[in-house]
């Protein structure tokens, strides 16, 4: 449930304009690399809500780790 409210959340910053989108994406610290492998794959919004659930969940692993 938490990736489909993602994946909507994803496609409303997209029609933001590709300018906030990529903003959103540094601010997520989601690497350059991983956004442009994803940009021609016809899965792009399921793959890239994935890729920011499991970034933020593991830098909460971190945070919890090593605070």
């Amino acid at each position: 449930e938490i990736l489909l409210l993602t994946e909507e959340k994803v496609a409303e910053l997209m029609k933001e304009g590709e300018q906030r989108f990529l903003q959103y994406l540094y601010l997520v610290d989601i690497p350059e690399k991983n956004f442009l492998a994803l940009t021609t794959d016809p899965e792009f919004l399921p793959k890239m809500s994935e890729l920011i659930l499991k970034r933020e969940a593991y830098k909460i692993y971190l945070r919890s780790r090593y605070s």
